[in-house]
């Protein structure tokens, strides 16, 4: 019993970090984890889940269910992106939280002036990040 419970923690885990993240590999690898859940499952003696009950069904089920849930939560997410670049449009249409500096792009800086004062704005930034860091420029120590 307490394999079960370490197998499904395991697979917990992969699934909580597949959401938080996008890179659709990790979707995959937490995916094919329930199914190699379900397999060790399906191989496995565990007494109160014998054969044709009712609870093991719909460990199942349900593990297929998150295996299918995930990966196509990843297939779902690149074929969105496809169909957004492929028709020039700009908008999104996504409930991920994306990175600032994307949604900073997708904005109103359609003009290249906007543009250019965004990235000085930015690159200035950056660099009293390294002066304050390093001690150097108007940070410096006397």
């Amino acid at each position: 019993m307490e394999a079960v419970i370490l197998i499904l923690g395991f697979c917990a885990i992969l699934t909580f970090v597949a959401f938080r993240n996008q890179f659709f590999g990790l979707k995959l690898i937490a995916g094919m984890s329930w199914f190699g859940f379900i397999i060790w499952f399906i191989n496995s003696a565990i007494t109160g889940f014998e054969e044709g009950t009712g609870a093991r069904t719909a460990i199942i089920v349900i593990s297929i269910g998150f295996g299918l849930m995930i990966i196509l939560s990843g297939l779902f997410r690149g074929i969105q992106r496809t169909d957004r670049w492929s028709d020039g449009s700009e908008e999104t249409h996504t409930t991920f939280k994306t990175p600032t500096f994307i949604t900073n792009i997708t904005k109103d800086e359609n003009s290249p002036k906007e543009r250019q004062i965004s990235r000085e704005k930015h690159r200035q930034e950056y660099e009293d990040k390294w002066d304050r860091a390093l001690g150097t420029g108007r940070y410096r120590r006397r």
